[in-house]
C-alpha cells in the first residue's frame, strides 16, 4: 500500500513538473509585454478611514494598503510621528488628503501611482496632480551597481511638476534654472538637486538599509518585522560581501545572536551548526535548511554565496512550529537574488585569497625531539645529586626505549621535517558571473560561478562549478509563473593525510629509502606513511540539480486572496572511487561507490489578508507533502596484483565483495496561520500544523504542532514618549515541534 502511494505521488509530481515546463516555454513570447493600464486620479479612488490620534506612518501604511499608490517623501523633512486624525467612509481619496494636509500642514502631489509629500508652500495647493513647463531636462537614475531604478519619483521642489523614470531608468521633466528638484524611491535615500544650467543629469541613489529591514521573511510568506512575535533573525550579508567565503555558513559565524556555527579544518567541509543550543543528545543538529520557499536537503556548500539575497533564521518554538517535526533544531530561510526590472545588467565578482594557520602547530625538529626523549627519561637521563637539572653523562639514547629506525636516524643525524613535506600555501580563488534584468511582466536572473578551495594541507582540494537561473513571468494581472532552477557539481576529489598520522612521524625516519621507495611504516609501528595517502587513487564528485516551479495565482475580484503552488525536484548524484597500492595489508585495494538521492516536494498555499478600520488580519492555509528516496551500490576489491587500471577493473582482485542499501520516506502536512494586528497595537499569531510521516512509529503515525504568540507594541501607545527609543514591543510565545515542547518570551 505504501509502496503503491509513494507511486502516485512520484507520477502526479513529474506531471506537474512537465506542465510547468510546458507553461513557461510558452510564456518565453511575452517577455517584451509590458502592462499600462490606466491609472487613476485622486479624486475617483474612494475609501473608508477612521483614525483617531494616530501617526502619520499609520495613515501612509493604511492607504498604501487599501490603494495602489505609494507615498514618496524626505525623511528630514516629513515627521511621521505626528499625529492625525480622520473619520471618512466612501470619500474620495482626494478629499481626505486635505484634510491630513489641513493638519500636518503638507503638501501631497500625486505623480502617476505616487503620492509625493512636501512641505505646503500654498494653503489653496494642498492637494495637486502637476502640470509641467516648457523647458526640459533629461535624465537618468540607477542604483550603486549602475541598474537602473524604474518607478523613481522626480518632483520639482516648490511646484506643481513632477515625473516617474521608465523602464530604463529614464525621466524628463521641465524645470526653470535655479529650481531644485526632489529624487526619491522606496528603499534608498532621497536626494535634493540643484538646477543650474544642466540638460543631462546621471543620479544615483543610495540604498536606505534601515527601510529595506521592514519586511522580513517567515515560513511560506513574509511579514513586517513590527507584525513578528516570534523569535527571529536576519543576517547582515552585506558586511560579509567582500568577504573570501565559499560557504555561506562562513558569512553567518559570530553574526546572528542564538546561532552557533563551528569551525572547520578543510576545503569543502561543512561547519557544524546550533541553534539555541544542542536539542538532542546524540542525533543531528542540523536545522531544516528552506531555500526559495522549498525544503533543501543538501549541504551549505552546494549554495553560492554570491546568489544569497538574504539570510533569516527561526529561533523560537513559535516560530519554527510551522514547519513541525523538521524543525526541533532551527529553521534557516534562504532566499535567492530576484531578478530586477530594467535592461539586462551584467555583473562579475570574484576574489583571490592566501590563508595560513592562525597556530601553526609545526613538529618537532630533531633537537627538540631528543630533549622530549630525554624528558621521558629523566629519572636516568639526569643527576639526582643536581635534583635531575643536570643531564646525565654516563646515559644515552641507547638505553632508552627507541625504535631501531629511530636508533637509525640518531646515528644517521637524520632531520626530516615532515610537516613542511605535507604544508602548503593555502588558497582560495573565486569567480561569479551574474545578469538580471526585467520588463514590466518578467524578471530574470542567471549567474554562473567557479570555486576553488586549495587547502593548507596536500591534497586537501575543493572545487564547485553553480549555476543559478531564476526567472518569473506574469502572464496576466492576476497570474504568475516561475522557476528557480540550480546546478552544482563539486569535486573534493584527492586523499590528503591525517593530522592524526602526521603528529606521530619523527624527524629520526625518512619517507623513502634509498631507491626512493616509500618506507610504509618507517618507525616501524602501526603508524603508516603520512606522504603515502597523498599518492592514492581518489575521485569524489557531488552533482546537484534543483528546480523548483510555482504558480501564483490572485483572484481578480478577492482583494488579498492569493493561491501559490509550489513544486519542487532535488536531485543528488555521488560518486566516491578510489584505489591504494598500499591498501589491504599492502596487497592492495579499489572501491567504486555510487549513489543517489530523490527528493520531491509540493505545497499548495493560500493566503489571504484584510484591513477593517483598525483591525489587520492575515490567514495561510499550507498543504504539501514530501517524498524522499536513496539507494547506494558499492563495490571492493582486495589483493591486485597488479593496480594499475585503478579502481576501473575491480574483476582482476582477488578477493571481491558488493554491497547495496537503499530507503525511503514520505512526509504529509497541513498547516494553518492567523495573524492578527489591532490599531498597530496589539498582536497576535497562532499556527497549527499537522504531520504524518512515515518515519514515525507504526501507531502513531500522525502528530500535531501548535504554537501562539502575542506582541505589544509600547512606544505606539499615546501615553510612551521617550524620545531616544523608535520603537519598543514586549512578546511572548510558545510552541512545540519535533515532540520537544518549547516556551520562549522577550523583550524587544
Amino acid at each position: 500500500m505504501k509502496k503503491t502511494i509513494l507511486r502516485q505521488l512520484l507520477m502526479l509530481s513529474k506531471r506537474v513538473m512537465y506542465g510547468f515546463l510546458i507553461q513557461l516555454f510558452f510564456c518565453t513570447v511575452l517577455l517584451a509585454n509590458t502592462g499600462n493600464a490606466q491609472r487613476k486620479t485622486l479624486e475617483e479612488v474612494k475609501i473608508s478611514v477612521n483614525l483617531t490620534d494616530k501617526s502619520l506612518s499609520q495613515f501612509f501604511r493604511l492607504v498604501e494598503a487599501k490603494t495602489d499608490f505609494r507615498f514618496t517623501f524626505s525623511d528630514n523633512l516629513v515627521n511621521l510621528k505626528h499625529r492625525v486624525s480622520v473619520v471618512a467612509d466612501n470619500n474620495s481619496l482626494y478629499e481626505i488628503l486635505e484634510t491630513i494636509s489641513r493638519q500636518t500642514d503638507l503638501n501631497f502631489v500625486q505623480v502617476n501611482s505616487n503620492i509625493h509629500v512636501k512641505a505646503a508652500t500654498k494653503i489653496n495647493e494642498r492637494v495637486t496632480i502637476p502640470n509641467l513647463d516648457d523647458i526640459t531636462v533629461n535624465g537618468n537614475i540607477s542604483d550603486e551597481n549602475g541598474e537602473p531604478i524604474p518607478g523613481a519619483t522626480v518632483i520639482v521642489e516648490g511646484t506643481n511638476s513632477g515625473t516617474v523614470t521608465d523602464i530604463n531608468g529614464d525621466f524628463s521633466i521641465s524645470v526653470n534654472e535655479g529650481s531644485v528638484i526632489l529624487v526619491s524611491f522606496i528603499g534608498y535615500q532621497s536626494q535634493r538637486i540643484i538646477i543650474a544650467n544642466q540638460t543631462l543629469l546621471n543620479i544615483i541613489l543610495i540604498e536606505d538599509n534601515t527601510m529595506m529591514d521592514e519586511v522580513v521573511v517567515v515560513g511560506f510568506g513574509t511579514m513586517k518585522k513590527t507584525d513578528l512575535v516570534g523569535s527571529s533573525a536576519s543576517a547582515n550579508l552585506e558586511a560579509f560581501r567582500e568577504s573570501p567565503n565559499v560557504n555561506i555558513l562562513q558569512s553567518l559565524q559570530g553574526s546572528v545572536p542564538g546561532v552557533s556555527i563551528g569551525q572547520t579544518n578543510r576545503p569543502g567541509q561543512e561547519n557544524s551548526i546550533e541553534i539555541r543550543g544542542q536539542s538532542t543528545l546524540s542525533g543531528s543538529t542540523t536545522p531544516l535548511i528552506i531555500v526559495d520557499g522549498m525544503i533543501f536537503s543538501g549541504r551549505f556548500s552546494d549554495i553560492n554565496p554570491v546568489d544569497v539575497e538574504n539570510v533569516e533564521v527561526l529561533k523560537d518554538a513559535s516560530s519554527r512550529a510551522i514547519y513541525g517535526s523538521m524543525a526541533a533544531n532551527g529553521v534557516i530561510l534562504i532566499t535567492t537574488k530576484p531578478g530586477k526590472k530594467g535592461k539586462p545588467t551584467f555583473n562579475y565578482s570574484g576574489f583571490s585569497a592566501i590563508s595560513s594557520p592562525s597556530n601553526n602547530a609545526r613538529l618537532l625538529s630533531r633537537e627538540e625531539f631528543l630533549q622530549k626523549v630525554r624528558d621521558i627519561e629523566w629519572r636516568n637521563s639526569f643527576t639526582p645529586e643536581s635534583g635531575f637539572t643536570e643531564r646525565n653523562s654516563d646515559w644515552d639514547f641507547f638505553q632508552s626505549e627507541m625504535r631501531p629506525p629511530l636508533v637509525e636516524g640518531l646515528n644517521n643525524g637524520t632531520d626530516f621535517d615532515w610537516y613542511a613535506a605535507v604544508t602548503r600555501p593555502a588558497h582560495i580563488i573565486s569567480h561569479t558571473v551574474s545578469t538580471s534584468g526585467g520588463s514590466e511582466r518578467t524578471n530574470f536572473y542567471m549567474s554562473a560561478g567557479y570555486t576553488n578551495d586549495r587547502g593548507f594541507i596536500i591534497n586537501d582540494d575543493f572545487s564547485r562549478f553553480t549555476f543559478r537561473l531564476n526567472i518569473q513571468n506574469k502572464i496576466t494581472d492576476w497570474l504568475s509563473l516561475g522557476a528557480n532552477v540550480a546546478s552544482t557539481f563539486s569535486d573534493r576529489s584527492g586523499e590528503a593525510p591525517t593530522m592524526n598520522t602526521l603528529v606521530r612521524s619523527s624527524p629520526l625516519v625518512l619517507p623513502f629509502d634509498e631507491e626512493g621507495n616509500f618506507i610504509v611504516n618507517p618507525v616501524a609501528d602501526l603508524n603508516v606513511n603520512a606522504l603515502i595517502s597523498p599518492t592514492n587513487d581518489n575521485l569524489q564528485k557531488r552533482n546537484r540539480l534543483v528546480g523548483n516551479f510555482f504558480t501564483i495565482i490572485s483572484l481578480p475580484n478577492v482583494k488579498g486572496l492569493t493561491y501559490r503552488v509550489n513544486y519542487g525536484n532535488n536531485s543528488v548524484f555521488n560518486r566516491e572511487f578510489g584505489s591504494r597500492i598500499f591498501g589491504a595489508g599492502q596487497t592492495g585495494e579499489a572501491f567504486k561507490n555510487n549513489s543517489l538521492e530523490l527528493e520531491h516536494n509540493l505545497d499548495n498555499i493560500l493566503s489571504y489578508s484584510t484591513m477593517l478600520k483598525k483591525h489587520t488580519i492575515a490567514t495561510t492555509f499550507v498543504y504539501g507533502f514530501n517524498t524522499a528516496e536513496f539507494e547506494s551500490t558499492s563495490a571492493t576489491g582486495f589483493g591486485y596484483k597488479d593496480l594499475t587500471l585503478s579502481y576501473n577493473n575491480l574483476s582482476l582482485a582477488d578477493f571481491q565483495r558488493i554491497g547495496s542499501s537503499a530507503w525511503n520516506e514520505a512526509l504529509i502536512y497541513q498547516m494553518g496561520r492567523f495573524n492578527y494586528n489591532y490599531d498597530e497595537k496589539y498582536l497576535l499569531t497562532a499556527t497549527i500544523r499537522r504531520d504524518g510521516f512515515s518515519g514515525f512509529s507504526k501507531n502513531n503515525k500522525f502528530a500535531i504542532f501548535p504554537s501562539v504568540g502575542f506582541g505589544w507594541a509600547i512606544s505606539e501607545e499615546s501615553f510612551f514618549d521617550v524620545p531616544f527609543v523608535d520603537y519598543l514591543k514586549a512578546r511572548a510565545s510558545y510552541g512545540e515541534n519535533g515532540n520537544r515542547p518549547g516556551r520562549y518570551s522577550s523583550l524587544a
